[in-house]
């Protein structure tokens, strides 16, 4: 299972790697400022760093430290465009593989000036197997009004009702202004997959090959038409617009 951790802070311009602060949820225990890895996903199979100035970004943890604490290369100095792909570090032909209970901790370095620094990590307890199959993208629309710098849950309403059965979902992509990340909630679930969010719908999707899309990172979860999956955002303020699109295998 997947489940994306975010760790976020606002610094001033430093000569030296800072730490962010993990941001907590009820499925997330945070520690020295670090996430507590659980059973459910003791990997990084992947990440991203942000900020407008961003030069190195870390991550720290007693299992990482031989022979060094991993770098995210490249980090992103600026949101995805028409013309500018997210920037992902893919890592899953070598997970980071982390020793369950001990903390994740990430740090940052920029210069320049005070400003708002974000770490992604895509956590799981496998290395995820692409799906092929036939499926059906729809989309959502929200109208929550999002808390800066913590999770929010968003109400999300579908486009068209869907037909009556179980659905996987296979691929996801949330558009908006101000959202950083997004991860879904499955019912009966305990990890939160997800990924970073995207500006407006020319924005450029992460490849290679749209990785969080159509099957590029397995299923994700699964939800039927009555109980349905729901949506948790990170956002840089509180914004009031939210677009996610779902690529759906179903119904079954």
């Amino acid at each position: 299972m997947m489940h994306l951790q975010a760790f976020d802070a606002s610094d001033a311009a430093n000569s030296a790697l800072t730490q962010l602060n993990a941001i907590a949820s009820e499925f997330d225990t945070v520690s020295n400022n670090g996430i507590v890895v659980q059973p459910g996903w003791p990997m990084i199979i992947g990440a991203t760093a942000y900020s407008a100035h961003l030069s190195r970004a870390q991550f720290r943890a007693p299992s990482l430290q031989i022979p060094d604490y991993p770098l995210i290369t490249p980090v992103a100095i600026a949101r995805p465009t028409s013309s500018l792909e997210q920037v992902w570090t893919d890592w899953r032909a070598a997970p980071l593989t982390l020793k369950v209970n001990e903390a994740l901790l990430a740090f940052e370095q920029h210069a320049t000036s005070t400003e708002h620094v974000y770490i992604l990590a895509l956590m799981s307890d496998k290395i995820p197997a692409p799906v092929s199959a036939p499926f059906r993208t729809i989309r959502l629309t929200g109208t929550t009004t999002l808390t800066a710098d913590a999770w929010s849950n968003a109400l999300m309403t579908f486009d068209d009702q869907l037909p009556v059965g179980n659905y996987d979902v296979i691929g996801a992509r949330l558009e908006g202004v101000s959202p950083i990340a997004f991860r879904l909630t499955f019912p009966g679930w305990p990890s939160r997959p997800g990924g970073p969010a995207l500006l407006d719908a020319v924005s450029m999707d992460v490849n290679p090959n749209r990785l969080f899309r159509a099957g590029g990172l397995g299923v994700w979860g699964t939800f039927n038409s009555i109980q349905q999956c729901t949506l948790e955002v990170l956002a840089t303020a509180a914004d009031t617009a939210q677009t996610l699109y779902l690529d759906l295998v179903g119904p079954k």
